[in-house]
This record gives C-alpha cells, structure tokens and sequence, in this order.
C-alpha cells in the first residue's frame, strides 16, 4: 500500500470504505479492541495490526561491511546492479 515509501496517497481509499487508519504504538487490549497512547479503540467485527517488518541480515563475517541490500534497497533502487546475489529470499521462522 505504498508508493516510494509514503503511504499518505492511501489514505482517501481507505476513508472512502470506512477504514479508520490510526497511526502510532499500540497494543491489543481485548477482544476487538486496540489501544493506541491513551486512546481505546473498539472494532465491530476485526482488528487489523499491520506492524510492519525490518530485515535480518544474517552474522555472516564480512556481510554486513559489503552494505547488502534489504527489501528496502531492492524496491528503492534507481539503477540495476552489474551483478546479485540472492541469499535467503523466504519468509523466515524462528
């Protein structure tokens, strides 16, 4: 839902079906029910918690000095590089 990494263009969408987007560090505090800061919020049918991600760059010696490149480098990049190498490519479990 974002177009170089500014989602504010997303927002009209979301208020013309009713979507409350509320921004900021929360918690589940009960059934259908968020808080945010000092507000409580209750859902009539669901909660959405979209927390967003960072990438892990594994310890491998070395790795981190070469700057690799995250999902964040590889949606940003202007420029195609002149050579790639992919390491890991999944959705990882601990």
């Amino acid at each position: 839902m974002i177009h170089g990494l500014d989602d504010a263009s997303k927002v009209g969408w979301l208020d013309e079906r009713g979507i409350t987007l509320i921004r900021g560090h929360g918690r589940l505090a009960g059934e259908r029910c968020v808080s945010v800061g000092d507000q409580r919020y209750e859902a009539r049918s669901a909660v959405v918690v979209a927390v967003g991600s960072a990438a892990a760059v594994p310890p491998i010696q070395g790795l981190a000095d070469a700057r690799p490149w995250t999902s964040h480098e590889v949606t940003t990049a202007r420029e195609i590089p002149t050579g790639l190498i992919v390491l890991g490519g999944g959705v990882g479990r601990r």
